[in-house]
């Protein structure tokens, strides 16, 4: 049984205060608004139903979560905020609760275009590298000793796997599709004015809010803490915070994290439908100063991802208080009182079925570099400086392609410096310098930090290549161990 029991939207506390709580002419146009949002949700609900056909794997977006969303707003909301909010803020919130999913719905000619779309290609390569597990069914498959059974079995699992991909791809997405869905079907929709204002545009913003930085609803991202609709003061900022809170927050049943889709590989007998099966979530408490989940998890491997579930809400609480403490003076009354982090004390093993410990493997310094420097890597340990040129000439290599495609011209400054001295300690040190195409931010944190990752291999750099082949050039990176990425 869900945590919340809600059958529409004349169930949620934001309905009912939108069309009781006002008076005079505020209260007739509260109440048309309300109405009104009856058969919009309705419009909502229904797209919505297309989602388990799309997402198989992944019932959290559809009608339930839309309410679900819608509810927790309300118990987000301090009491003393809720109160003052108008009838134009109180319309956002839920429009923005029932359309910010939206996206996740793709149009069939949408899904067709799809595996030819550059963007898509390269998230479902590099997705494909980040959960292993994918391949290692693809291989067993080609096994000749497979039971029928067994092909049954994994066939299905890599269905799941498959489908899991398509739904990371929309997730990461979907922010921009469910804007655009808003602005093309309802902005001219009179259904969605207040005083002859449409909302459509600014309920499109609060569907892109749930999809960037807490710090980037700012003015600058088209979010301002006094927007006008009609004779109304919107703050943006705000319902862009409650929207984002009251979305992590719903962790019913339903809520898959993709981090079991990352650790569970086809050999473990935990299936990756099991979560669907005995789903942890048995009850919540949302307070001001105190924020709970009771889960009875039923392998280790689900409370591990309730964990780290767990991190994200941590880091969208901290974010949204330090948003609201950066309201200026005139917005003060909107505020949060919520804690900084969730209490984990109630997630735990169903029936002390197992001992949790969370561990995890570390890289040894010194240990690593006696595997680089002695002999079981390389054979014999000279054989580090020919990798150390191996890795400057990819660097140089790609720095000429990358002039050639942007420049036009021919680079041909390429140096390399090889230096060997004594540190202070009489350590042996050598230097490999290069000219190369060297490092951005989105390499370092990526590849370089990332022990067995690597640029040169990566499907990011495969793209890169498309164009140098374009220009009649092109090269195959000849480092074999491309573990310093020379710049």
């Amino acid at each position: 049984m869900p945590v919340l029991q809600l059958n529409s939207i004349r169930d949620t506390t934001l309905w009912k205060r939108l069309k009781n709580s006002f008076s005079g002419y505020e209260g007739e146009l509260a109440q048309t608004l309300a109405l009104n949002l009856v058969s919009v949700c309705q419009e909502a609900y229904d797209r919505m139903k297309a989602f388990p056909s799309l997402h198989p794997e992944y019932t959290l977006h559809d009608e339930v979560h839309l309410l679900r969303v819608t509810e927790l707003m309300s118990r987000i909301l301090p009491k003393e905020v809720l109160d003052q909010l108008n009838p134009a803020e109180i319309l956002l919130l839920i429009l923005a609760a029932h359309f910010h999913d939206q996206g996740m719905v793709l149009e069939q000619p949408e899904i067709s275009v799809l595996a030819g779309e550059t963007q898509f290609t390269l998230f479902r390569d590099n997705w494909i590298i980040s959960h292993p597990n994918l391949k290692e069914i693809e291989q067993a498959l080609q096994e000749r000793t497979l039971s029928e059974a067994e092909k049954v079995r994994f066939r299905e699992i890599e269905q799941e796997l498959k489908a899991a991909l398509l739904t990371d791809y929309v997730r990461q997405t979907h922010g921009g599709r469910s804007a655009s869905f808003v602005r093309a079907t309802y902005a001219k929709d009179p259904r969605w004015e207040i005083g002859g204002t449409n909302v459509a545009e600014l309920v499109a913003r609060l569907c892109l809010s749930h999809v960037i930085p807490s710090l980037d609803l700012d003015g600058a991202h088209g979010f301002r803490y006094d927007e006008v609709v009609s004779s109304y003061r919107v703050n943006m900022v705000y319902l862009g915070l409650i929207l984002r809170l009251a979305d992590i927050l719903d962790l019913d049943r339903d809520r898959t994290p993709d981090t079991l889709y990352r650790s569970i590989h086809f050999k473990s007998s935990v299936s990756l439908r099991e979560w669907a099966k005995h789903r942890s979530v048995e009850g919540w408490l949302i307070q001001p100063d105190f924020i709970q989940f009771t889960m009875r998890c039923e392998h280790p491997e689900y409370q591990r991802a309730a964990y780290h579930f767990m991190d994200s809400i941590d880091h969208e609480l901290a974010d949204a208080q330090a948003a609201c403490r950066a309201f200026p003076a005139s917005v003060d009354r909107y505020r949060l009182d919520l804690p900084l982090s969730v209490d984990r004390s109630r997630i735990e093993p169903k029936d002390d079925g197992y001992i949790y410990s969370d561990l995890e493997f570390s890289l040894s310094r010194d240990e690593i570099i006696k595997l680089l420097m002695a002999d079981k890597l390389y054979g014999q340990s000279w054989i580090c400086v020919r990798e150390l040129l191996q890795n400057a000439l990819d660097a140089l290599r790609t720095h000429r392609a990358v002039i050639r495609r942007d420049v036009g011209v021919d680079w041909l400054d390429g140096k390399i410096e090889m230096i060997h001295e004594l540190d202070s300690d009489g350590y042996e040190i050598l230097k490999c310098t290069d000219n190369g195409i060297g490092m951005d931010r989105n390499v370092v944190e990526r590849f370089l930090t990332r022990a067995g990752r690597s640029y040169y291999r990566s499907p990011e750099f495969e793209m890169e290549r498309v164009g140098f082949r374009a220009l009649g050039f092109d090269f195959d990176p000849c480092a074999q161990y491309v573990l310093f990425y020379a710049g």
